[in-house]
């Protein structure tokens, strides 16, 4: 991969965000050649998705790569130690059973040789003060495909209570200022119930309904796409499309899976709003520990690591 800085898209490039991307790229090969052994399933998601359909790579301006699994795959990554999954150091399976302190609804897969830390990671780790952090290296983030029941009130109650309990944990971490009293009720919520717990519990909502549609599928918890109803035909085959210098897994029908998603995905946004979606700090060439005492603490991690 051309590690050099360049404009795409009216977007420059710069040779840190192509470092970070390698990584990326070396997370998804390692991925990739795990989940084959393990016999599970997986596609690439969201912008990652659209990047290697309309850019054969990454968009420009996107800063992080989303899989899916089918729901029976994403269970058994869920239960898998780093040994049940193959994953030596610096990669790392990031799940309810390997790293019990991130209270997360999703799977990771990281290299904890490197930071990925969101201004929701440091929130996190300064409301917990004297817990170790859990790890925050570069990541793949993987979201469960799931079953859609035919009940449209069942629909309803799943994605109202997945939002209510999402939302209690980002306000007990993330507090609006202005209201301090939801922030204490959020919190003491969270304190009873546990975080790991409320977790676990959005799971088993979109798990238990048992009279479920075999033709159409819905996407998790409404973390993006709350509502979206795919046709189950869609992910019934994988195709590989070409991803930088990789081939990359994608459902047969990902032109209209992007369509229904998003609707005309090929066209560019305005140019105002080719930006990072996410805020924090990435750093390809440094361990989150050190990244993450540097922010703690109001120092510019680059410091510490340029006298290194």
């Amino acid at each position: 991969m051309n590690l050099e800085g360049e404009y795409k898209c009216g977007y420059y490039i710069s040779p840190e965000q192509k470092r970070i991307n390698a990584v990326y790229l070396d997370l998804l090969n390692t991925f990739d050649s795990l989940c084959a052994r393990a016999g599970l399933t997986y596609w690439l998601y969201g912008g990652a998705l659209i990047g290697a359909v309309r850019h054969k790579g990454f968009i420009p301006w996107d800063d992080d790569v989303d899989l899916i699994m089918p729901r029976a795959d994403f269970d058994r990554l869920q239960a898998m130690t780093n040994a049940d999954f193959g994953a030596g150091a610096p990669y790392f399976l990031q799940n309810f059973t390997t790293d019990p302190g991130c209270a997360q609804s999703l799977i990771r897969f990281r290299r904890s040789d490197t930071a990925d830390i969101r201004d929701y990671d440091l929130s996190y780790a300064r409301s917990h003060p004297g817990q170790p952090p859990y790890n925050m290296g570069i990541n793949l983030a993987v979201f469960p495909l799931d079953s859609l029941p035919e009940s449209a009130l069942v629909r309803k109650l799943q994605a109202k209570a997945a939002y209510a309990l999402r939302g209690v944990f980002y306000r007990a971490i993330l507090p609006d200022p202005a209201k301090p009293a939801q922030h204490a009720l959020c919190a003491l919520i969270c304190r009873v119930l546990g975080e790991m717990n409320m977790m676990k519990l959005i799971h088993w909502l979109y798990r238990a309904p048992k009279r479920v549609c075999a033709d159409r599928l819905q996407s998790f918890d409404g973390l993006y796409d709350c509502g979206l109803i795919w046709s189950a035909k869609l992910f019934r085959e994988t195709v590989l499309l070409p991803f930088e210098d990789i081939l990359v897994p994608a459902p047969v029908g990902y032109h209209e899976f992007l369509t229904v998603t998003y609707g005309d995905y090929m066209q560019l946004p305005p140019e105002e709003k080719r930006v990072a979606p996410h805020d924090g700090h990435t750093d390809p060439a440094a361990p989150y520990p050190a990244v993450l005492e540097a922010l703690l603490s109001g120092k510019d991690p680059a410091d510490g690591r340029a006298e290194a």
